[in-house]
């Protein structure tokens, strides 16, 4: 620890995933790059500073050298070298390294207008993809994130025990517990669910994964198609993206970001999760991992079957096949209503139901038998 850089030891102390380190280390150099010097020479220089009026000239300079920052990063914008995302990013991770150094150096951000937003992704859009999709893996990844509002990068982590007791009891909606470790920014554990349709491709999927054996808790859930390692989320987003446009479903740009991305899904999972009326926002929130305000996080349920009995309320809105869906209780009036046991024996009467039947006890029962089972069938 003693060895460490003031710079380590801030991006140690601040950042809480290693996308955020990514991200401060890289856009910080392009601070450094435009004032020629270093964060590790800032804070030196902060740390001789031993009174008022080298604190006032400290403030001074370094304000003044953020503004022209600023300025150079907008001219960047106006020829289309960099996008306004770059600016706001650049100007947070500088804004995070003085405060956390304790300067008075105050850096203004301005909030910038999305110029690319991500359309509203439909049903049908996403069962089209999935149905063209080629690996079982994928399909699943697609579909979880769909029905569970699962980040990439927590899918990546996820591990069969995370879900294995819902799974292996085939309880639906299946339970996926999410530890803080695997979260954006590993704040705190929360749990989601998934339905049917997202369960059944894990199955297949673990089916031609594992063959004949078991999986263990340890396990990834889904790993790279050759080796053992975490799956590339860039990759996964990149396969996701070509089918979409191969499909037609979203349109090149031209080197811009396309209307339909991966995130879509996560954006369906927040609009669909909400749409029963006596499922409130905060649930669909919380299902999605988001850090909920101060009143929500100390009131509200962390309960795991009231969340469940709320996922099944939205479990409608979410399925992804186009083709209806009946709850257990309205397919169990609909069947009591048919006489099966006169359909059967009309079937069985028939061409299709005699092959059928020779078909099923080959081998097993005389064929002299065969007309004495008929004569039965008409009583």
């Amino acid at each position: 620890m003693n060895n460490m850089s003031t710079v380590d030891l801030w991006i140690t102390d601040v950042c809480g995933s290693k996308m955020t380190e990514r991200n401060y280390r890289r856009y910080t150099k392009l601070f450094e790059a435009f004032t020629n010097t270093n964060l590790d020479a800032i804070a030196t220089e902060w740390q001789s500073v031993d009174s008022y009026s080298k604190e006032k000239q400290f403030t001074k300079t370094w304000n003044m050298n953020v503004k022209k920052f600023k300025v150079s990063l907008k001219q960047r914008v106006e020829r289309k070298e960099i996008c306004n995302s770059t600016v706001s990013t650049s100007l947070v991770a500088i804004k995070s390294f003085f405060k956390w150094l304790g300067t008075p150096v105050e850096i203004k951000i301005s909030a910038i207008k999305p110029i690319y937003h991500n359309r509203d992704i439909t049903r049908e859009e996403i069962s089209n993809i999935i149905a063209h999709t080629q690996k079982m893996r994928d399909k699943a990844i697609y579909s979880m994130m769909a029905q569970s509002g699962l980040r990439p990068v927590s899918i990546q982590k996820l591990r069969y025990g995370h879900l294995r007791e819902d799974f292996e009891k085939n309880t639906i909606p299946c339970k996926i517990d999410v530890p803080s470790e695997i979260t954006k920014g590993q704040y705190s554990s929360y749990c989601t669910f998934i339905g049917h349709e997202t369960v059944q491709y894990l199955k297949q999927y673990f089916k031609l994964r594992f063959k004949d054996k078991e999986p263990q808790d340890e396990d990834l859930v889904f790993i790279k198609t050759r080796g053992k390692g975490k799956i590339c989320t860039c990759s996964i987003s990149i396969t996701f993206s070509h089918i979409a446009l191969k499909l037609g479903i979203a349109k090149d740009r031209g080197g811009k970001p396309k209307d339909i991305r991966l995130y879509c899904l996560r954006k369906w999972f927040r609009m669909k999760a909400s749409e029963h009326e006596k499922v409130d926002r905060t649930y669909a929130h919380y299902w999605m991992g988001h850090s909920l305000n101060m009143q929500d996080n100390s009131y509200f349920t962390k309960d795991a079957e009231k969340h469940r009995a709320k996922y099944k309320l939205a479990m409608e809105h979410l399925r992804i096949n186009n083709k209806q869906q009946f709850s257990s209780e309205t397919v169990k009036q609909e069947l009591a209503k048919l006489d099966f046991g006169n359909m059967f024996k009309d079937w069985l009467l028939t061409t299709e139901g005699k092959q059928a039947m020779i078909e099923t006890f080959k081998d097993t029962i005389p064929v002299e038998l065969y007309p004495i089972i008929k004569e039965k069938l008409k009583e």
